[in-house]
């Protein structure tokens, strides 16, 4: 089909146009094949423009083609636009009628048909989707999915098709080396050619992220998009993991990459998948605020965010999830440019995404920014405590955003002058944290350190302080980060931090402390490079060829970083 080709808008819509005519001359002998090449088309242009009467009108379509005696192609085709509705509308009312249609393909699927492990995959990868959206059924689709790998051991193609497919289901169990395994093998059966190998490169890509191997990942995703430019999805997943690694790292070459491969998704994408991708520009235009200081980020962010929530009807499923972004920007806009907010429909967004969010994890960040945008409203601060509170509950421990909404329940707590005890309580917790990250958690210990001097003291502080410093402060410049980010990092909290535990420190009379943690603070990056230096010189004492390779290494990157 042409349009599959060009993506052309005119293209699908002219071979919609010669689907329908088909369907109006073609007589009753050969109705069901110019219906079911009529669902096809339609779920083909929808599949391009997220259009819901395209999709509406495919099951249509299809449902007639089945009904006037269709072959199975008419089924499997039905079954795909069903597929394709409950992806839209994730309800179970959608999710049932495409699994039963699913179901009725393999039923009636005769012994030996080719495509028997294709509709083996096809339902398992279905299932495997309403898992992810119901929480059920995942057993079951990891036996179809490995019924359809056996099924397709014959046929390479297919066998590619049915390992990428087993490798997402493995992914969403959690089973991560399995699935960057499945994805292995399913590139090793493919020629640089092939057309299914940017997907499969793409889901290599998404496995290595999910071990935490980033910048593997980032090499997956950057040759998927070289095998396939105008895939929006590739290009997305790209800056996605770009932006992983830049918050993991802070370099910030990272995030200049990250936006511009999503600004390229976006701009090729159209829809609910569009609004994803706008939606990270946003969060990417946030940071450059937080890097910056600069409110023209914010306010660029502001206006990317309003396009993200009027690309989607009010009751599609991810548009609580694109509020919520959008009240992240809001939410500062009321710290550094409140002229710039309506309060009130800001509130109303906030309601409105709490209301519909689709999991407890999205309705804990709903609640959290419900509560970020009533503090500003002085008599309803112990409402805003109330909702961040219960953020804060729905999160299960070992979640990385607990930490963070610790943190805004503590300050929430302490400007609403409420209770200093349980304000000390949540910046301890959101400091002790381990899977929260660094910034957060040092940030945390600061104000511990702080609410506890105010309270019994500086001398009292001066352990929280020198845990701060001795534990924490290293954590923002570990070796994975670029040493003119470690740099940046540090100039932002190493600094305030060491001299106030020093002065709690002196405080406390103990000088020789005090002059400890001065040092330990100015000397973060003195003892990295003095580690680094270590580690070459026994490497170099053991004989290991390893060493001059890491000198060279290290001698580009200290140039990089002048």
């Amino acid at each position: 089909m042409r349009a599959s080709r060009s993506r052309r808008l005119a293209d699908f819509d002219e071979a919609v146009e010669l689907s329908r005519r088909a369907v109006a001359t073609i007589g009753d002998r050969h109705q069901a094949t110019a219906l079911a090449g009529l669902a096809g088309a339609l779920q083909e242009r929808y599949l391009r423009t997220s259009e819901d009467t395209d999709l509406y009108d495919a099951i249509e379509a299809g449902r007639a083609a089945v009904a006037a005696g269709g072959d199975m192609s008419a089924w499997m085709n039905l079954a795909a636009a069903l597929a394709l509705r409950f992806r839209r509308t994730e309800t179970r009312v959608d999710a049932d009628a495409a699994v039963v249609a699913g179901h009725q393909v393999l039923v009636n699927m005769p012994s030996g048909d080719p495509d028997w492990a294709t509709a083996l995959s096809n339902q398992a990868l279905l299932l495997t989707e309403v898992h992810r959206r119901f929480g059920t059924g995942l057993d079951a689709a990891l036996d179809l999915h490995r019924r359809a790998v056996e099924a397709a051991a014959d046929d390479s193609a297919r066998h590619a098709i049915t390992l990428l497919n087993w490798s997402m289901a493995l992914l969403e169990a959690g089973e991560v080396a399995a699935a960057v395994e499945a994805a292995a093998r399913a590139l090793a059966g493919t020629r640089e050619d092939d057309p299914i190998r940017p997907a499969i490169l793409s889901q290599l890509g998404s496995g290595l992220r999910a071990y935490g191997q980033l910048d593997d990942a980032v090499v997956a995703f950057q040759a998927a998009v070289t095998s396939d430019p105008g895939n929006a999805g590739y290009r997305g997943n790209l800056g996605s993991v770009l932006y992983d690694r830049f918050k993991l790292y802070g370099a910030v070459a990272d995030l200049d990459a990250a936006e511009r491969a999503i600004g390229r998704a976006a701009a090729g994408a159209y829809g609910a998948e569009r609004a994803r991708y706008l939606a990270q520009a946003g969060t990417i235009l946030r940071t450059r605020f937080d890097l910056s200081g600069d409110v023209t980020w914010l306010r660029r962010a502001l206006a990317v965010g309003e396009r993200t929530v009027d690309l989607l009807p009010p009751d599609h499923p991810e548009r609580a999830d694109h509020l919520v972004n959008v009240l992240g920007t809001v939410v500062r806009l009321l710290d550094y440019d409140p002229a710039g907010v309506d309060a009130v429909l800001a509130e109303s967004a906030a309601r409105e995404a709490v209301r519909t969010a689709r999991n407890a994890a999205r309705r804990a960040a709903a609640l959290v920014q419900l509560g970020q945008v009533l503090r500003r409203d002085s008599p309803r601060l112990a409402e805003a405590a109330g909702h961040t509170r219960a953020a804060v509950a729905l999160l299960p421990p070992g979640s990385p955003d607990r930490a963070a909404y610790l943190a805004n329940l503590a300050r929430l707590i302490e400007e609403s002058a409420a209770d200093p005890t349980a304000a000390a309580a949540a910046w301890a917790e959101a400091a002790d944290d381990t899977t929260g990250p660094a910034a957060v958690r040092l940030a945390a210990a600061r104000e511990r350190a702080r609410l506890v001097a105010e309270r019994r003291g500086p001398a009292a502080a001066a352990d929280h302080y020198g845990t701060a410093v001795r534990d924490l402060l290293p954590l923002l410049a570990w070796p994975g980060v670029y040493p003119a980010d470690q740099r940046r990092i540090l100039r932002s909290h190493a600094y305030l931090l060491a001299t106030d535990a020093a002065a709690c420190a002196i405080d406390a009379h103990c000088r020789v402390e005090a002059v400890e943690l001065l040092e330990h603070g100015r000397a973060v990056l003195w003892g990295r490079m003095l580690d680094d230096r270590r580690t070459l010189a026994a490497l170099s004492a053991a004989g290991s060829p390893v060493a001059a390779r890491l000198r060279r290494i290290r001698a580009e990157l200290d140039q990089d970083s002048q």
